[in-house]
């Protein structure tokens, strides 16, 4: 936005001059000024190349609030194509975040459910929150059936509820089991 700036002959009152400020001012709001003989207004803008100032503003804003928010810039900072290895380290950054988030999270609830038992039960342990990955808690109670199966016989309904998957019907396309377990 163009800077009015304004210039007054000599002699002009500090009254004067006031008015004149003021109408400068009004200038800026209303694009208007009225000005006595003998005095000028030049409009002063900057020239920039490339973007404009309020653009650098913006971008600058958005990147400081992705470290903030996410500790990492490349979602919003990488022009036309990222690379590869940029790409890595940030979700290496994402994971370790996602990690002390948790570790905040969990120390939290465990604390919380500490001075719950303490307070309403006595010679009781506090249960603990811990998060877990589905994926990671499958294979778990696949590895516990099978190694279960060896001592013990389980209905087969039972299985497929555990390992959370639908058994194949009657004439299902289905793979055949290996002599080790897996497909």
């Amino acid at each position: 936005m163009p800077w009015p700036v304004g210039k007054y002959p000599q002699g002009t009152t500090p009254e004067e001059q006031e008015v004149f400020a003021d109408q400068l001012a009004h200038m800026v709001e209303d694009s208007v000024a009225v000005i006595p003989e003998g005095g000028a207004v030049e409009l002063l803008s900057i020239n920039t190349s490339g973007q404009p100032l309020q653009e650098n503003l913006i971008n600058l804003s958005n990147k400081e609030m992705s470290k903030a928010l996410t500790s990492q810039t490349l979602a919003t900072e990488i022009q036309g194509n990222g690379s590869r290895a940029a790409s890595e380290t940030h979700r290496e950054r994402e994971t370790a975040v996602n990690q002390s988030d948790r570790a905040i999270i969990k120390g939290t609830f465990n604390q919380l459910f500490q001075w719950v038992t303490e307070l309403n039960f006595t010679d009781a342990v506090a249960p603990k929150f811990n998060f877990y990955e589905k994926a990671q808690s499958r294979k778990d109670m696949v590895d516990f059936l099978n190694s279960a199966l060896e001592r013990v016989p389980i209905k087969r309904s039972e299985y497929y509820q555990r390992i959370q998957m639908v058994p194949p019907a009657e004439g299902d396309d289905i793979i055949p089991v290996s002599s080790s377990g897996s497909a």
